[in-house]
């Protein structure tokens, strides 16, 4: 199997994977390898003679030649890429090729040899044991490219705070060997994540711990969980005497479709500390202070919005920012505020 139909492979199993809520095995459509044609035997060489040898000291034996590895360029965490529809957000390393759709990644080096796909899913998987997961998706990639492997015992891990399941992967993919990990993440009953990185061990058996293990770490090291819209509050607080306006909409910042505006005309140089302003001045139900931190951006109706994770609540909840539009800013349900919202309108 060629190096670049190893990754097309991989990229078509996921994506199609991912559309089934249960995938089979038949629903895969793929690019399916194509086998080398064998060499044409060449004819015998009928053999001659050999002279004995002399009595001449033994000659150092020349050392074979060991293929070296293929080199992934020194391990950078690139800018966040946030992936709402998988719930997730990572930076991809600096100088790896991407491939990224709207619920998952796949990043990989210039020689294919070293490939690395993650995809979040909004099902519920909390039926199915992590094993069981890894196994359906792992037995879609090899039925399509052929050959067998194994899958260790699962290892407890932690992936931002959400206990995660690794497995060491080996085996035979078309006609080589390859060594690898998949991973298991549920941060939600209706959220999920897999992961899944590999080595071609055709030139390099050590390639894996080498090359695509630390490049697979770092990867699903730099993961952040996009909470679900389920935990967007539904009733609003009781609040008397608010300091500053309360939505009366369910939907007021907890939605791509119905984000805070604070935007101005200057929102390429006052965008981000005016979305710093709005947040510090935000308070809990019952005047928590709160913490937050930017996920990244994504796509809203008709501006780029950031999304921020709101803690110091009984759950996280993420909240999208317009800072290209502004109307006046008001408390997302079931949020208050210390103060007026130091923002004035455009």
């Amino acid at each position: 199997m060629s190096r670049s139909l190893l990754v097309l492979s991989l990229l078509c199993c996921i994506i199609v994977l991912a559309a089934c809520n249960s995938p089979s095995a038949e629903a895969i459509s793929t690019v399916v390898p194509t086998s080398t044609p064998p060499s044409s035997p060449t004819a015998a060489v009928e053999p001659t003679d050999t002279p004995p040898p002399t009595a001449t000291a033994a000659s150092t034996p020349r050392p074979t030649h060991t293929p070296a590895p293929t080199a992934l360029p020194t391990i950078a965490l690139g800018k966040v890429q946030s992936f709402p529809r998988g719930g997730f957000s990572v930076q991809p390393l600096v100088g790896l090729g991407t491939d990224a759709g709207a619920d998952r990644i796949t990043v990989f080096d210039d020689s294919h040899l070293n490939v690395i796909s993650l995809i979040g899913l909004k099902q519920d998987a909390t039926q199915q044991k992590p094993e069981e997961i890894a196994s359906t998706f792992i037995d879609a990639i090899i039925k399509r490219t052929g050959g067998d492997y194994e899958l260790s015992k699962p290892q407890d891990i932690t992936i931002d705070s959400v206990k995660s399941t690794l497995f060491d992967v080996t085996g035979q993919m078309g006609d080589f060997p390859f060594r690898g990990q998949a991973l298991v993440a549920i941060p939600g009953k209706q959220q999920y994540l897999f992961g899944f990185g590999m080595s071609n061990l055709s030139t390099d058996d050590q390639l894996w711990e080498n090359v695509g293990g630390p490049a697979f770490v770092a990867l699903i090291d730099s993961i952040e969980f996009v909470k679900a819209p389920a935990s967007t509050p539904t009733t609003a607080p009781v609040a008397t005497n608010s300091p500053c306006p309360i939505s009366s909409s369910s939907t007021y910042g907890y939605s791509q479709n119905n984000p805070i505006q604070i935007g101005n005309d200057n929102a390429f140089l006052e965008g981000a500390s005016r979305e710093r302003a709005y947040l510090d001045t935000l308070r809990g139900p019952n005047g928590e202070s709160l913490t937050y931190s930017r996920l990244g951006s994504t796509h809203g109706q008709d501006a780029i919005l950031d999304i921020y994770q709101i803690n110091g609540l009984s759950k996280p909840v993420t909240l999208y920012l317009d800072m290209y539009n502004f109307k006046t800013p008001q408390a997302p349900m079931s949020l208050t505020c210390v103060s007026a919202f130091p923002l004035t309108p455009p």
